[in-house]
């Protein structure tokens, strides 16, 4: 395992966020501007290097790493910020990104979700 979080909080716009195959991630305080999209997660467990074809379980669903953007691990250890997309991409869309592979179905996403 190379990272764990618990889910803490889920902003009222995760939903819609869902719908555009997207997870905003956050740990602690969220920006403002962003607490309604964002789900807010613990972040005090180690974060190593992931890197592509890694597996990242969300509940009970499995997905692979396709890409990341150049900032996504930093953010992550750092921040605990990071934007999930489910796309399958090959090229990070953006700095802060990490692409997965596999069709995103969390229905009811609660406080009990871990992310792996």
């Amino acid at each position: 395992m190379k990272y764990c979080s618990r889910i803490m909080e889920i902003g009222k716009e995760v939903e819609s966020m869902i719908g555009e195959n997207m997870l905003i991630l956050f740990s602690g305080e969220a920006p403002e501007a962003l607490t309604d999209y964002c789900i807010v997660h613990e972040n005090k467990w180690p974060v190593t290097e992931f890197e592509i074809g890694d597996e990242l379980y969300l509940g009970g669903n499995r997905y692979i790493i396709t890409a990341y953007g150049e900032v996504a691990k930093e953010y992550l250890k750092k921040l605990g910020h990071v934007t999930l997309k489910f796309d399958g991409a090959k090229e990070a869309a953006m700095a802060g990104y990490i692409h997965l592979e596999g069709e995103i179905t969390i229905p009811g996403i609660n406080e009990d979700i871990v992310i792996l």
